[in-house]
């Protein structure tokens, strides 16, 4: 009996600190979304400013996964076409002297982001701190809503998009030894990292 109990107190606890990945991490994410430690442009570094917050407050991010996005085809001459990104877009309002900044079009040469237990943690994805599945977050941030349900728009687009992720924590003791990161990187195409995304 007490084995059992034991066993049942382990796998409960288990869960417990797997499930505090996310939960952990969001609430950096959260806390420093609008911190001046945000660089508009340097999506890598602010990234890395979030692994290196979490490993500080002892955040297990042993499944943690940087994401770095590019894209191989022609569709806005290579790069990554995203639409929603943070002030990227101009509202004008009519009793104020400046434009307000809103999400829109930005197009860049690459992207990274934080995937965590599949969940992807973004500083330029809209004006808000919002963590998104990662499918719904693909959907959200590259693709117009009246074409969510179509597969050749996404393969036009986006058919050869490519991801290189990285473990977040091997990442970041990488670059506090100043050694190079290329041999972590694992290469595939978005739609073999993740399928579901193509299908209708």
């Amino acid at each position: 009996m007490l084995k059992i109990l034991s066993l049942f107190l382990c796998c409960f606890l288990s869960v417990g600190s797997f499930a505090a990945d996310l939960v952990g991490v969001t609430k950096i994410f959260k806390e420093s979304f609008w911190s001046p430690l945000y660089e508009e442009r340097f999506c890598g570094k602010n990234i890395e400013r979030l692994v290196r917050r979490a490993i500080d407050r002892n955040i297990d991010l042993s499944d943690a996964q940087i994401l770095e996005i590019t894209d191989d085809s022609g569709w806005m001459f290579g790069m990554v076409n995203a639409l929603q990104a943070r002030e990227a877009g101009k509202f004008i309002v009519p009793s104020r002297k400046a434009p307000e900044r809103v999400p829109g079009e930005s197009n860049w040469y690459f992207h990274y982001v934080l995937l965590v237990e599949g969940t992807v943690l973004d500083y330029d994805f809209t004006n808000d701190a919002r963590p998104r599945a990662l499918e719904n977050y693909l959907n959200e941030m590259f693709i117009p809503t009246s074409k969510i349900g179509s597969l050749d728009y996404k393969l036009k687009k986006m058919g050869q998009y490519k991801v290189i992720s990285f473990p977040a924590e091997e990442y970041i003791y990488h670059l506090n030894q100043r050694s190079s990161i290329e041999s972590l990187g694992t290469k595939s195409k978005l739609k073999d990292f993740i399928p579901t995304f193509y299908q209708r």
